[in-house]
């Protein structure tokens, strides 16, 4: 079985390379990057969601196909899955055994970030700056600021027009939704409306941290990964 892993905004997949330490060789940990970043840098950023999942899955179709799969979706990353999941089973019938959805409310909540609609990068990059939501390495180098920076407000941007609404799409599959318990960008939301979009089971899993909470527990979420996943294969 395939894990297929959705970054969060202004993050490469590949920054959650480190679950394979704690998986079993039967749960394959396969990031998909999005364009722009990572082994995609230089290419360009995609202004909305669906297009931007539909080129993830353009480039990544015959991987897909090849084994049964789960999609792991942080922040951004959720409604990578959602979307995901959705153009998979309409263009192709397909659709994974279970969802792991990270850090962020469900995609018809309003909310996403205090900074107002038609944030300028300024704005957006000084929010994470104030709120710690930046790597040291990043914010004092200025080199990497700019990067970085690119990348994060291009998703946030993207981020911002995404809305789905249960009417239009509720998972067939399983679903857990994790999320950090002091997760500042939570408190303003019901994280229970993920309950709406699921046609199955969709079960919460708190731990100890804040939005980037798996860092720091990734042993945990990858036993809860195992778990729910060995009862399938």
């Amino acid at each position: 079985m395939k894990l297929f892993i959705l970054p969060h905004a202004g993050g490469s997949a590949k920054s959650y390379c480190a679950f394979k330490h704690f998986l079993p060789q039967e749960i394959e940990l396969v990031p998909l990057e999005p364009s722009g970043r990572g082994a995609r840098l230089g290419e360009p950023f995609f202004d909305n969601i669906p297009d931007c999942v539909t080129d993830l899955i353009d480039k990544n179709l015959s991987l897909i196909k090849s084994d049964s799969f789960a999609i792991f979706g942080h922040s951004m990353g959720t409604m990578l899955a959602c979307e995901m999941t959705k153009q998979l089973k309409e263009k192709y019938g397909l659709e994974p055994v279970y969802v792991f959805l990270s850090g962020k409310s469900a995609p018809d909540d309003n909310f996403f970030l205090p900074i107002g609609n038609n944030p300028d990068d300024d704005t957006i990059i000084a929010f994470f700056v104030e709120h710690n939501m930046l790597p040291v390495q990043v914010t004092s180098n200025e080199k990497m600021l700019k990067l970085f920076g690119g990348i994060l407000c291009a998703d946030i941007k993207m981020s911002q027009k995404y809305c789905l609404t249960p009417d239009k799409f509720r998972f067939e599959c399983p679903v857990s939704v994790l999320y950090g318990e002091d997760d500042e960008f939570l408190k303003l939301c019901d994280i229970s409306g993920w309950k709406n979009f699921s046609k199955s089971l969709c079960d919460f899993y708190s731990f100890s941290g804040g939005h980037f909470y798996y860092s720091d527990c990734k042993e945990d979420v990858c036993n809860l990964i195992v778990k729910k996943l060995l009862d399938i294969i």
